[in-house]
């Protein structure tokens, strides 16, 4: 996923943005076990959770799409999404 760091909504930037840009870079990864994952990243690797577990929706064309979603970063600050679908209206 690529963000622009400009506009409306939440910020993913993690460090001032300067060279190299890797700052702030967001990959996301579809699960299908993602409280399983939560947990074993929340036992092993607590303090990397930027982005607690949450359930957040979007609207993606004429539909919504309810997904369950963390983030933790790296020690580079790279961030990884992990998410699931949980409920498309």
């Amino acid at each position: 996923m690529a963000e622009g760091i400009s506009g409306v909504g939440r910020r993913w930037i993690t460090d001032e943005m300067e060279k190299p840009f890797g700052r702030g870079v967001n990959f996301q990864w579809d699960v299908s076990e993602i409280d399983e994952i939560y947990s074993r990243v929340k036992s092993m690797a607590s303090d990397s959770i930027y982005l607690e577990m949450e359930v957040k929706s979007y609207q993606c064309a004429n539909e919504v799409v309810i997904r369950k979603q963390f983030i933790v970063q790296d020690p580079d600050g790279y961030l990884f999404r992990f998410c699931c679908d949980s409920l498309n209206t």
